[in-house]
C-alpha cells in the first residue's frame, strides 16, 4: 500500500510540474502576443508566416536519466509512467517539442524552475534561466540546446 501511494504521488508530481511549466509557458506566450500588438510596435515588421514558438510536448529520456543518475535499478523507476529519481547536484535533460524549428535568431525561450510552496529567486527556490548557447557560464544552472 506505501508503495502504490508513492507512486501515485510521484506520478502526479510529474502531472503537476507538466501543468505549471505548460501553464507557465502559456501565460508568457499570451504577454508576447500582447506586447507584439501593443500601438508602441510597427506592426508591420512582425511576420505573420512565422508563429511563435510553442511547446508541444515536455518529458524526459527515463532510460538515460535512470542510467546517468545511477538510480535505473530503483524499484519506482520499473513501472510505466513511474516518476524519475534524479541525483541532487547531477545534470539532467528535459525533452521539449516544439511546434516548428527553434532559430536562436528570433526565438526567445527560457525555463523556470520553482521548488517549494512560496518559490523565491532570493531563497535559490525560483530560478529562470535562459536559452543559451554557449556553455562558458559561471552559474549554478545552464540551459542549452540539444538536437
Amino acid at each position: 500500500l506505501q508503495r502504490t501511494s508513492c507512486q501515485n504521488a510521484a506520478k502526479n508530481y510529474k502531472q503537476e510540474l507538466q501543468k505549471r511549466f505548460c501553464a507557465k509557458y502559456s501565460s508568457d506566450v499570451s504577454n508576447a502576443r500582447s506586447i507584439a500588438s501593443n500601438d508602441l510596435f510597427d506592426n508591420n515588421s512582425i511576420d505573420s508566416s512565422s508563429p511563435i514558438l510553442q511547446v508541444e510536448n515536455v518529458g524526459f529520456d527515463r532510460k538515460v536519466e535512470g542510467s546517468r543518475h545511477h538510480t535505473d535499478r530503483y524499484e519506482v523507476m520499473q513501472e510505466e509512467g513511474a516518476a524519475l529519481v534524479f541525483r541532487r547536484g547531477q545534470p539532467f535533460s528535459i525533452v521539449l517539442h516544439f511546434n516548428r524549428a527553434f532559430n536562436p535568431e528570433e526565438d526567445y525561450f527560457h525555463l523556470q524552475a520553482e521548488f517549494g510552496h512560496t518559490p523565491l529567486i532570493p531563497k535559490g527556490t525560483k530560478y529562470k534561466l535562459p536559452l543559451s548557447e554557449n556553455s562558458d557560464n559561471d552559474d549554478d544552472w545552464e540551459f542549452s540546446p540539444v538536437n
